[in-house]
């Protein structure tokens, strides 16, 4: 009885890789792999190149998001490295801080209003 069932669990098992088509992409790796001249010495990591193809895998990716984050945390520091050998040359050379053109100048509300000259 336990045969049966294990037979019956078997072409099921079959099946479910034959219709998902993981039954034809392990076939197709060892084909490619017989027909590798060198053959790899890591065949898990040929595995995985030939599944994956051109998609990177998920540690590469993280990789490179740590690697981004980590330079965008540099160009912001340097930015502000910048502004402030910027401010003391300007400083310096007694160049005044132009407004940019977005801001416009502020008005101070608790100001006592001016005398108008007549």
């Amino acid at each position: 009885m336990d045969g049966e069932k294990r037979g019956i669990n078997r072409e099921d098992y079959k099946n479910y890789l034959r219709k998902t088509g993981v039954w034809d992409t392990l076939n197709e790796f060892l084909v490619k792999l017989y027909e590798t001249n060198d053959k790899p010495d890591d065949a898990k990591s040929f595995l995985a190149q030939f599944i994956h193809g051109d998609k990177i895998p998920a540690k590469e990716t993280q990789d490179l998001r740590d690697e981004l984050a980590t330079l965008q945390q540099q160009v912001a520091e340097l930015n502000v490295r910048c502004e402030t050998a910027e401010a003391a040359y300007r400083k310096q050379e007694g160049i005044e801080d132009e407004p940019e053109e977005s801001e416009e100048p502020v008005e101070n509300p608790e100001a006592e209003p001016e005398e108008v000259a007549q």
